[in-house]
């Protein structure tokens, strides 16, 4: 993959989890909330066969909660 369509990617990943605004910060500058965000978003981008969520959703907020649960289900029937 090529490092334009690789950033790609990682962009329609992050908007996937509402955070594609922060594209360009640290881990240290994100809440865990967001970094727990980042770990998804990093974790599809790979289109893994399983994946195995252990409280994906522990520490955010119920909208954010709503749409990772919503992703998660979507990237299960390969509609994400």
């Amino acid at each position: 993959m090529s490092a334009k369509a690789a950033a790609d990617e990682a962009m329609r990943r992050l908007r996937d989890v509402r955070m594609e605004e922060f594209a360009n910060r640290f881990p240290a500058a994100l809440g865990d909330g967001m970094r727990k965000r980042v770990a998804i978003a990093r974790t599809l981008m790979l289109e893994p066969r399983y994946v195995l969520f252990d409280e994906p959703t522990t520490s955010l907020d119920p909208i954010s909660a709503r749409r990772v649960d919503a992703l998660i289900a979507s990237s299960a029937t390969g509609s994400a």
